[in-house]
């Protein structure tokens, strides 16, 4: 059963706890209404009345300067903890090499092009080493037959975000690599009539 807390509460609780950590809040908060609240009640109060208490949720906020920038570590706790530092040169365990791949939570392959953490999609690579062309991030490249693993080039084709977006609307996309090159044509027809359509709407006007 839900415990009612008085109107006053709550207006209290909002004025108060701006900037405030838990802890300071809880005590902040007893002293004004007694032991109303334990500490796990007041942040599951504040939760479910969704009272911000940071605007920066936690997070530095930009031009914050650490208070111990341009100092150096004290010995003492330099030497406990040296072990556990990296070295120079260190690479850490998960480190891949350039041109290791891995599978994104959408399926394409990527594969690393440099160091330290720069990663493409395959597929794009593949295209732009093949016909030896700098893609621009308005190109896209599809797999005809829809498998995101067939890298075989002819299985690669380069359509705009316009033609994408038209073939996506409409379902023109199908495990045939053959059909699914028909539909590209087909879309880029329709793109290239529209576009005829708006100016000649435009020129009349």
């Amino acid at each position: 059963m839900s415990r009612k807390f008085p109107p006053e509460l709550e207006e209290f609780i909002r004025k108060a706890s701006w900037g405030k950590h838990l802890p300071e809040l809880h005590k902040i908060v007893t002293a004004k209404f007694g032991d109303m609240l334990t500490q796990e009640q007041l942040k599951s109060f504040l939760a479910r009345k969704h009272i911000i208490r940071f605007e920066n949720h936690g997070k530095f906020e930009k031009g914050h300067v650490p208070v111990n920038k341009g100092k150096k570590m004290p010995a003492a706790v330099y030497e406990k903890s040296k072990h556990t530092m990296f070295k120079k040169g260190h690479q850490p365990n998960n480190h891949r090499e350039v041109g290791s791949e891995r599978i994104n939570v959408e399926g394409y392959v990527e594969i690393k092009v440099a160091e330290p953490r720069r990663w493409q999609l395959k597929h794009r690579v593949v295209y732009e080493n093949y016909h030896n062309v700098k893609l621009k991030s308005t190109d896209v490249v599809i797999f005809l037959d829809g498998n995101k693993q067939n890298f075989d080039i002819e299985n690669l084709a380069l359509i705009d975000r316009g033609i994408n977006a038209i073939m996506n609307h409409e379902g023109m996309r199908f495990a045939d690599a053959e059909i699914t090159r028909t539909e590209v044509n087909i879309a880029k027809l329709k793109k290239a009539i529209t576009v005829a359509k708006r100016k000649l709407t435009n020129n009349v006007k």
